[in-house]
C-alpha cells in the first residue's frame, strides 16, 4: 500500500531536523519546501503519492534532496541555482515555488531518484567499521575475505587503503585519508589488515567510470560538505584498480549463494546503513542465513558479520558497530558511532 500523506510528512520532518542540527540547512530547507507542496497536494504530492515503502526508512526526503541536488550539478535547477551557488537558502514559500517549478520541469529526474534509495557511498564509515574488523582479524589470525551486502560503488571494500587520524592517534598507511574523532581511551588494532578476495552485491551497483552514474553519487552527497566530496573522488581513484567483484543481484539471495565459510580465511559478511532498507520479513531472512552460515564455521573457517546500523528505533541518531563470530555466535557491541564516521566511541564490555 502507498505510504499515508501523514507518514511522509512525519519522515520530512524527521529528516529535515536531522540534516538541520548536522549542518546540512540548504538540505534540510529544501526538505521543509518540499513538505509544505506535499501539505497542499501540490506537484511534489503527485510525484511521492504512490511511494509504497516506510518513508522513513526508505529515506524518501533524501530521494527528493537528491534529484534537486542532481539538477544543480548539472546547472538545471533553476531560480534554486544560485541557493547551491552560495549554500543559502531562500524563504521556505518561495523555496517551494522554486522547488514546485523543478519538479514540473524534470519529473522524470524526479521520479526517477523516487524509484530508488539513497546510495551514499560514504567512504568515512570506515572510521567505524575499521575498529571491528581489526578485532576479527586479530581473534582469528587469518586474512579476511570482505562480503559487503548493499555495496553500491564498492569503496567501503578498501578498508585496508586507507589511514585514519582518530585525533588521539592514527591507523593505517593508506592512501585514502580519513578523519574521525575517537571518543575513549585508544584501542589496540591490528596494524594492518590482509585482505584476500573483496566482494559485494546490489541491486543497483553503480559504475564510477559511467560519468552519469557518477553523477548520481556525488548527488546524494550534501552540498554542504565539499569535503565528503573531495573524499570520495579520492576514494574512487585509490579503488580503481583492486579488482573487487560486485555483483547486480538482490543481497539475500546472493548471500544464500555464497560459498563459504572457506578454510584458511574469516568469511566477514558487513553492511553499512543497509538493514534500514528490509522490511521485517527481509530481516528475518537475513538473521536465519547468517545463522545457517555460522552453523558451518570451524576454527579453520570461521565466519564474522559486521554491521553498522542506526538503532532499532530508527532515530538515525545513534549508530551502532555490532559483530557476532562462529563458531559460536557470540554477537558483541564494538562501538556507537556518527552516521557519517566522524567520531566513534567504543563500548565497554
Amino acid at each position: 500500500m502507498p505510504a499515508s500523506k501523514a507518514d511522509i510528512l512525519a519522515a520530512f520532518e524527521r529528516q529535515s531536523e536531522y540534516c538541520r542540527t548536522r549542518g546540512a540547512s540548504l538540505t534540510a530547507a529544501l526538505i521543509d519546501a518540499a513538505a509544505v507542496d506535499i501539505k497542499a497536494n501540490g506537484p511534489v504530492a503527485g510525484l511521492v503519492k504512490n511511494f509504497g515503502e516506510d518513508p522513513a526508512k526508505g529515506a524518501l526526503a533524501l530521494r527528493i534532496a537528491g534529484a534537486v541536488h542532481y539538477l544543480a550539478n548539472k546547472g538545471r535547477a533553476g531560480s534554486l541555482q544560485p541557493a547551491y551557488q552560495s549554500l543559502r537558502a531562500p524563504g521556505e514559500a518561495e523555496f517551494a515555488v522554486a522547488l514546485v517549478a523543478l519538479a514540473e520541469a524534470h519529473g522524470t529526474v524526479f521520479q526517477s531518484f523516487i524509484a530508488r534509495p539513497p546510495q551514499t557511498n560514504e567512504i568515512n564509515r570506515l572510521a567505524a567499521l575499521i575498529p571491528a574488523m581489526s578485532e576479527v582479524s586479530s581473534r582469528f589470525d587469518l586474512p579476511l575475505d570482505l562480503y559487503e551486502l548493499g555495496t553500491s560503488g564498492g569503496l567501503l571494500l578498501a578498508p585496508d587503503q586507507c589511514s585514519i587520524d582518530y585525533g588521539s592517534f592514527a591507523w593505517g598507511d593508506g592512501v585514502i585519508a580519513l578523519k574521525s574523532d575517537w571518543r575513549g581511551e585508544a584501542p589496540d588494532l591490528v596494524k594492518r589488515l590482509d585482505i584476500r578476495h573483496r566482494l559485494g552485491c546490489d541491486r543497483q551497483p553503480l559504475d564510477f567510470s559511467d560519468p552519469e552514474q557518477l553523477d548520481i553519487a556525488h548527488s546524494y552527497i550534501w552540498p554542504e560538505d565539499p569535503r565528503r566530496r573531495q573524499t570520495f573522488d579520492a576514494a574512487i581513484s585509490a579503488t580503481r584498480d583492486l579488482g573487487a567483484q560486485i555483483d547486480c543481484d538482490d543481497a539475500l539471495e546472493w548471500l544464500a549463494a555464497r560459498t563459504v565459510p572457506k578454510s584458511g580465511t574469516v568469511s566477514v559478511v558487513f553492511t553499512s546503513v543497509f538493514a534500514v532498507y528490509l522490511d521485517d520479513g527481509e530481516t528475518t531472512r537475513l538473521h536465519s542465513l547468517m545463522d545457517d552460515i555460522g552453523a558451518r564455521a570451524t576454527a579453520a573457517a570461521p565466519i564474522a558479520f559486521v554491521q553498522f546500523e542506526p538503532e532499532a528505533a530508527m532515530d538515525f541518531v545513534t549508530f551502532n558497530v555490532d559483530v557476532t563470530t562462529w563458531p559460536g555466535g557470540e554477537r558483541r557491541r564494538i562501538a556507537t558511532a556518527h552516521a557519517h564516521g566522524r567520531w566513534v566511541e567504543p563500548v565497554s564490555n
